[in-house]
């Protein structure tokens, strides 16, 4: 890649905003070129983790309905359902069951619904609250590589907290902050991870056309 003139560089770092370079410059001995060099490739290995984020969060939704599925019926999501009834109505933060009420307004099948809600609802659904009624006697169907000589308890903490980082990941990825000084082969790792718990052949699939790893070894 042609590198940019003085002219140009000025120009770039002043529409990206020097406060924001900052960061970029520090890592790179306040070296403009190779700061905006850094900031090509941050933006690059970002667009590129959302197709392993993509498949991730589809995998993990439909393991988890299917589980609701299983307990409470394909009608689930309705007003008035005893699942309706196991989420919590007051929460401190992000709350579930309003997710689930504002996600259905309008809409009629579960397939509109589930797209819907949001990422935090799908974490919401491993945590203890679920575990006698959901995750001990189905956690093995829907998250048969997981751990399976676990308990299905240690099973479903480990699934949570492996989600959360995936969380905090993901939002650094959507609010377009610098992800360049992350572990990112790690990072990686732990999103395949959980696909691979629900479905190793859906995880050699991705690794056919990811562009993840092929990009962690171009960084600048």
């Amino acid at each position: 890649m042609a590198g940019l003139s003085n002219t140009e560089l000025t120009a770039v770092t002043s529409t990206l905003s020097t406060p924001r370079i900052s960061r970029y410059m520090a890592a790179c001995a306040n070296d403009p070129a190779r700061a905006i060099e850094l900031y090509r490739w941050n933006a690059q290995i970002s667009a590129a983790f959302l197709v392993p984020l993509h498949i991730c969060e589809i995998a993990l939704r439909n393991a988890i309905v299917g589980a609701i599925e299983d307990l409470y019926g394909p009608n689930w999501f309705h007003a008035g359902t005893a699942f309706e009834r196991s989420l919590p109505k007051r929460a401190s933060g992000y709350n579930p069951f309003q997710d689930l009420a504002f996600s259905r307004q309008g809409q009629s099948s579960a397939g509109k619904i589930i797209p819907e809600l949001k990422f935090m609802f799908w974490i919401s659904m491993v945590t203890a609250r679920h575990d006698a009624r959901l995750w001990i006697p189905y956690i093995t169907k829907h998250f048969p590589m997981l751990l399976p000589n676990a308990t299905p308890s240690l099973r479903r903490r480990t699934l949570h907290g492996r989600l959360e980082d995936i969380r905090r990941f993901r939002n650094r990825i959507a609010h377009h902050e610098p992800v360049f000084n992350r572990p990112l082969a790690l990072d990686y790792s732990k999103i395949t991870d959980v696909i691979s718990w629900i479905s190793r052949e859906t995880t050699h699939w991705l690794s056919s056309f990811e562009t993840v790893t092929s990009l962690l070894g171009r960084r600048p």
